[in-house]
């Protein structure tokens, strides 16, 4: 049974995105957050602008659960040179995923928070989570390597995805902020409108919710170009959802 326990509010979710994106960047792979994760970072970035507070202190001011939903995993986006073997690849998720366990103290510095590699795989390696040696529920990793990857959409956008991604600098405390690459919003919401899950509703309805409230724009004539008309009927579902949101 799957369970939805963590979201980046969460210190020990924090910091595990945290660690990944400096350690990728260490490693010069390049990657971006999808799925979950990049709507949350888009979401929390609007919301600790909007109401100038630190992300564990937004409960103040809003209801953070109903912006967001949690997750127990992390997806992944990576990119490697297309010559490069899959052995080499395949040599290099290992490494990366096999430097992730040991125990921090995070910037708050208030818990030790503590990984361990449960199950290794390049495409869904599970990680265990302690805080202060309490036992968590594990995160899993959902790593996408190569264009094919991306099986709902043309595979020309992988490359673009990652290319065009941006950084979302995002504040934990007021001690406390790091960085995480993501997809820009259209890129996110085309992604999400291909799959069409329950999961993914709720993420879109969060996601263009909260960018409509800031007063941003989505361009959703970008939106409809990477569906392309095979997809059509999942726009149109999503038009229904939003009630026809009509930012251009």
């Amino acid at each position: 049974m799957k369970h939805a326990l963590y979201n980046l509010t969460d210190e020990q979710f924090a910091f595990f995105v945290d660690k990944i994106g400096v350690d990728l960047d260490g490693r010069d792979i390049p990657h971006i957050f999808v799925g979950g994760t990049a709507v949350q970072a888009h979401v929390l970035s609007r919301l600790t602008k909007k109401y100038e507070q630190p992300m564990d202190s937004l409960e103040g001011s809003v209801r953070v659960q109903d912006y967001i939903r949690s997750t127990d995993d992390v997806d992944l986006a990576l990119r490697f040179p297309e010559d490069m073997p899959d052995t080499e690849v395949g040599r290099k998720i290992k490494d990366f995923c096999e430097s992730i366990p040991g125990e921090y103290i995070p910037g708050t510095e208030n818990h030790i928070i503590a990984y361990t590699l449960e199950r290794m795989g390049l495409k869904r390696p599970v990680f265990g989570v302690s805080v202060d040696d309490k036992s968590g529920e594990p995160i899993s990793m959902n790593i996408s390597k190569k264009p094919s990857d991306l099986n709902k959409l043309n595979t020309k956008y992988y490359n673009v995805f990652l290319e065009e991604g941006q950084e979302l600098d995002l504040p934990f405390s007021e001690d406390y902020s790091f960085r995480v690459r993501v997809p820009r919003v259209e890129h996110v919401l085309a992604t999400k409108i291909s799959n069409f899950r329950a999961k993914d509703a709720m993420d879109l309805k969060n996601l263009v919710s909260v960018v409509e409230d800031v007063g941003e724009s989505i361009n959703l004539g970008e939106v409809r170009s990477i569906l392309g008309p095979e997809n059509t009927r999942k726009y149109e579902q999503f038009e229904s959802l939003m009630g026809k949101y009509s930012s251009e």
